[in-house]
């Protein structure tokens, strides 16, 4: 089996039920890699740079979670060193009401249009590709956020907005 993860192609990062050792302490659950409760979050153990990913994802009705990516554990906050695809229940959550908050955003600096996402209680399919400084959302099928991230200030390229901003180096990286 081992095997047959190497070669060409994409690599298998995790079978759920391989990888149960994987998963840290307290309420993170293998069967479906799900949470419950306040716990701190899941992160590899690996660095990558260029990475396309794809996956599943089912909220409760105005759920809220994220899937940051080239972030690192220097700050505080995982936010402040890395962009996030967001995860939302659009209709019943408050961040739904704004394009840039909603769900497959890349929170708070790229919107994703509205009416693509699916309702909380249902599954939705994710996929984001990074490649150099190339970064795409895709959510259900639809390309929804496509932009480019580079070294925060340089001229012509969007701000981070103020709650952002504590730490210059949101999508900056090249890898994380």
């Amino acid at each position: 089996m081992a095997d047959a993860l190497r070669g060409p192609g994409p690599r298998i990062l995790a079978r759920l039920e391989e990888r149960r050792s994987f998963l840290p302490a307290g309420a993170w659950k293998a069967t479906r890699l799900s949470k419950d409760g306040d716990v701190d979050d899941l992160v590899s153990r690996e660095v990558f740079g260029d990475f396309e990913i794809e996956f599943e994802w089912k909220l409760t009705p105005g759920g809220n979670a994220g899937f940051f990516y080239r972030g690192t554990r220097e700050y505080d906050h995982i936010y402040w060193s890395a962009p996030e695809y967001q995860l939302l229940d659009d209709a019943l959550h408050p961040d739904g009401h704004n394009r840039l908050t909603s769900a497959a955003a890349a929170y708070a600096l790229y919107a994703a249009p509205a009416g693509v996402v699916k309702a909380g209680g249902e599954w939705n399919a994710a996929r984001v590709i990074v490649d150099g400084a190339r970064v795409e959302h895709w959510l259900n099928g639809q390309k929804v956020v496509d932009l480019r991230v580079v070294e925060p200030g340089l001229e012509g390229e969007r701000s981070q907005p103020a709650s952002l901003r504590p730490i210059r180096t949101t999508g900056s990286r090249s890898q994380g």
